[in-house]
């Protein structure tokens, strides 16, 4: 539940926040939050937000620009990155354009570091994953088999089904024109995430 009680300075913080966001169309930094409200520390600004969270007025992403504000509704956003495009198909390079992005904060937990990527491709249609979709990720570096994955191979970047081996990984299409990638113990593979929601924009 919501405390609404708020001393003098948390309010100004907050309300330092919310203009920040509704002129920036980002949320600000802990430095630039500190010029705002004009405090010699930047330790008195982390405490404000810290109290601010505990209070359910913020959330906190864990990224540069992770504070996003929660709001009355009960399907109020969280502000995660938006980090760039993933393929639904054959692997591509991975691409970063860091943007952000407000989603339902029903896609994870509080406290998870969560992010998003824009699907290309249509490897995973079977699983309603369409080309430009947004699927929405919990940040792991770990998966179990059947997660639907976020992952670099040899620096090209794919959503699949992650199905682990005896002595190698198996990355799954819900699509049967695609064949499984077979990852050997000799490529470099890393799990970004695991998914949690997907996101049409229409």
């Amino acid at each position: 539940m919501k405390t609404t009680l708020l001393t003098e300075q948390e309010q100004k913080t907050l309300k330092a926040v919310k203009k920040f966001l509704e002129t920036n169309r980002v949320p600000p930094t802990y430095r630039e939050l500190q010029n705002l409200l004009g405090y010699e520390s930047i330790g008195s600004v982390q405490k404000l937000i810290k109290q601010l969270v505990a209070k359910s007025h913020l959330h906190i992403s864990g990224e540069k620009r992770g504070i996003s504000v929660i709001g009355d509704h009960p399907s109020a956003a969280y502000r995660i990155p938006l980090l760039g495009k993933i393929a639904a198909g054959r692997p591509i390079e991975a691409i970063e354009n860091k943007e952000f992005l407000d989603v339902p904060k029903e896609f994870f937990r509080i406290g998870q570091q969560a992010f998003a990527l824009q699907i290309q491709g249509d490897s995973m249609i079977d699983d309603h994953i369409l080309d430009q979709d947004i699927v929405i990720l919990k940040k792991q570096k770990t998966a179990d088999s059947g997660d639907t994955v976020a992952a670099i191979i040899n620096n090209n970047a794919t959503l699949k089904r992650f199905y682990k081996k005896k002595n190698t990984v198996e990355l799954h299409s819900a699509n049967p024109k695609y064949k499984p990638i077979i990852v050997d113990e000799s490529a470099d593979f890393e799990i970004l995430g695991v998914l949690t929601g997907v996101i049409r924009r229409v």
